[in-house]
């Protein structure tokens, strides 16, 4: 499995229905209405990247298994407090190939990245109705680091 850099049009596919899907996951959260998280989503997505793919210290890879894409990760790399950090924005694994393994080696390979960019901690943060995904990243050895009632932060140590 190979982490391959975004092009345009990957990065125009992903924006097409993330904001869509980030959208859902803050109306079920925050229990507004899918409108209302879709004022939330879009202002989020145009502060996080105001240069889209672009935007200074954000990466955007496809994962690839067996020449097949099989989902997408999204990293910030940053600095806080003479610490360098990796936040992962986004991990999505298409549907069909969930529950293969594939999030867990895109977490491996991710962080393998973020070592290379000098990264000392990995973070991102869950939503707590996303079982599946909370336990990916519980399981991969990220911890809780600021809990709230239906999301969480997680970090994990990378170096």
């Amino acid at each position: 499995m190979i982490l391959e850099i975004f092009s345009q049009a990957d990065f125009n596919d992903y924006m097409n229905q993330s904001e869509n899907n980030y959208a859902k996951e803050i109306a079920t959260a925050k229990e507004i209405t899918i409108q209302e998280a879709l004022e939330i989503s879009s202002q989020e997505f145009q502060k996080t990247l105001p240069d889209g793919l672009n935007t200074l210290n954000n990466y955007f890879y496809k994962i690839i298994s067996d020449y097949e894409n099989v989902g997408m990760i999204w990293i910030c790399i940053y600095t806080d407090n003479n610490q360098k950090l990796m936040f992962i924005y986004d991990l999505e694994i298409k549907k069909q190939f969930r529950q293969k393994g594939f999030a867990k080696r895109a977490l491996e390979l991710i962080e393998d990245k973020g070592k290379k960019y000098g990264a000392q901690v990995a973070g991102l943060h869950v939503f707590y109705h996303n079982e599946i995904a909370f336990n990916l990243y519980k399981n991969s050895g990220y911890v809780e680091t600021k809990s709230g009632k239906k999301s969480t932060e997680m970090e994990k140590k990378i170096l």
